[in-house]
């Protein structure tokens, strides 16, 4: 996730904390598709490795990261688990 359009000019993100909660359907445990720890790509960028989604979930990925200037700044998408044949 890239927050360069959210933060303050001269501002980094400092950290990140990934949640994958369910947005539809069914998974008894969301978190489990979080794969090792979050890294900083640059300043303005994290990142994490999500895999093992269930077919017909969709689930809500939030990201949130305190900057080096002391704000909490987050950012959310949806992803939908689909079977490829």
């Amino acid at each position: 996730m890239n927050f360069v359009n959210d933060l303050a000019p001269g501002d980094s993100i400092v950290g990140a904390t990934w949640i994958v909660t369910v947005s539809q359907g069914v998974d008894p445990n969301p978190s489990a598709r979080l794969v090792n720890t979050p890294w900083l790509v640059n300043p303005t960028t994290t990142s994490q490795l999500i895999t093992g989604g269930i077919p017909g979930v969709s689930y809500c990925i939030q990201v949130v990261c305190p900057t080096a200037f002391g704000m909490t700044i987050s950012l959310v998408t949806h992803s939908r688990c689909e079977v490829v044949s």
